[in-house]
């Protein structure tokens, strides 16, 4: 199941910028997710819990993961176990405690890389229109200049009035 973060924001009553603020993230990180350009991320439904006081779990990417295990795990439970099976299970079990807390970890750390790429991205755009407008700039001031160039030359050819 999907989070439609919009329709969320909107039911709260927030302009997606006092939202963005709201959650501690960036306004155009938003823009993105509610626009589909960049998923919803776990670490941002756990800031919505926190704020709004509501759970969000089978909106995370984990919690599903983790449903599904236990899924598995129950299909596969033989009611015959020996102790030496139950060890084993104690093995996997610390094993996918581990496994689950490094994929937490994977997915807080992508999270994170998600963010930056995104704010990085904003900033190029900023810095290309920034170029786009100096070179603009730099066109219309070699123009005035030729202009400039173009005046002088003709008052320094004009003689000269004050001695008539």
């Amino acid at each position: 199941m999907k989070f439609d973060l919009k329709q969320f924001r909107e039911e709260k009553g927030h302009k997606q910028y006092a939202f963005a603020e709201l959650v501690g993230y960036n306004q155009p990180t938003l823009s993105r997710m509610e626009n589909g350009e960049k998923p919803v991320s776990d670490k941002l439904l756990n800031k919505i819990e926190d704020v709004f006081k509501i759970n969000l779990d089978s909106y995370k990417k984990y919690d599903r993961n983790k449903r599904g295990l236990y899924l598995h795990q129950e299909s596969q439970t033989d009611t015959s176990t020996h102790p030496e099976d139950v060890q084993i299970e104690h093995v996997h079990s610390a094993a996918d405690e581990e496994l689950k807390k490094r994929y937490l970890q994977l997915l807080e750390k992508k999270s994170e890389i998600d963010d930056r790429y995104y704010a990085l991205r904003e900033e190029h755009d900023r810095t290309n229109q920034e170029l786009v407008i100096l070179h603009e700039n730099n066109r219309l001031l070699k123009e005035l200049v030729a202009d400039m160039k173009e005046v002088l030359k003709r008052v320094s050819q004009q003689p000269d009035e004050t001695n008539v």
